[in-house]
């Protein structure tokens, strides 16, 4: 691409994120942007160093590690109403594609765990500690999510739930400030008194985009600030506008 034509299309990038994000010069924009980048970085691979102590930490006996042409199959199953993880401390945990149906772990710190493609169906996290964690394509149907902290970790990070189902999931009181629900079922999800404003609303918005609402409660859920798209649904005669959404216009 020509450099004229490149410094053009650099300067449309830094003036759509101005735009979006609030900042008062073009310059705000891209050190905001480079600093995002950093920060979402970072915390992957943060999660990555914790999940491989936390592993570690776990094996004292070296005849317990795998051997090299074993396959590695470290994935967590639990049966239903099993309540071994409520109130522990994993932080950074590997729970990548757990079964965990049912399972009780109210109360425990998930900080920075990760739970891409886990099973969590009808599983009880109420009032855990999720901040940063991560929720990608997750099964949340029916699950109890009530007063848990999907707020910003402590590097500005989100709570990703993008592509997960939370159909029927129940997060009355959770504090979803800044998490990312990009692609999200939240068909008949009940968010009554939920706090989705994010802490940094300059830097990390709570975002709806694609998000399916259908019948979600939100009575009394502050929405100021969170953002939505043309694909997001939401409940019949709610309006995002009077609720103080944000429509993002963009990709």
């Amino acid at each position: 691409m020509p450099n004229r034509l490149r410094r053009s299309a650099s300067r449309a990038s830094a003036s759509r994120l101005r735009s979006d994000l609030g900042v008062s010069c073009a310059a705000d924009a891209v050190n905001i942007f480079q600093a995002i980048d950093l920060s979402q970085s970072t915390r992957i691979e943060r999660k990555r160093q914790i999940a491989r102590q936390s592993c570690m930490a776990r094996s004292d006996d070296p005849d317990a590690l795998p051997k090299p042409d074993e396959p590695l199959d470290r994935t967590v199953r639990l049966p239903p109403n099993d309540c071994s993880l409520a109130g522990t401390v994993q932080q950074g945990r590997d729970m990548m594609f757990a079964q965990l149906a049912g399972v009780d772990m109210a109360e425990a710190d998930f900080y920075w765990a990760m739970f891409h493609d886990a099973v969590l169906e009808g599983a009880i996290l109420a009032r855990c500690d999720l901040r940063g964690a991560t929720f990608n394509s997750a099964n949340l149907r029916r699950a109890d999510l009530r007063g848990a902290n999907c707020g910003l970790d402590n590097l500005g990070g989100s709570t990703d739930f993008i592509g997960a189902d939370l159909s029927g999931a129940d997060l009355r009181r959770a504090n979803i400030g800044g998490a990312d629900f990009t692609g999200a079922k939240l068909i008949g999800a009940d968010l009554s008194d939920a706090n989705a404003v994010s802490e940094l609303p300059n830097w990390r918005l709570t975002w709806f985009r694609g998000a399916d609402l259908t019948n979600a409660r939100l009575a009394g859920a502050r929405l100021s600030g969170a953002t939505y798209d043309d694909r997001t649904v939401f409940p019949r005669g709610f309006n995002p506008n009077e609720a103080g959404m944000i429509r993002f216009i963009g990709r």
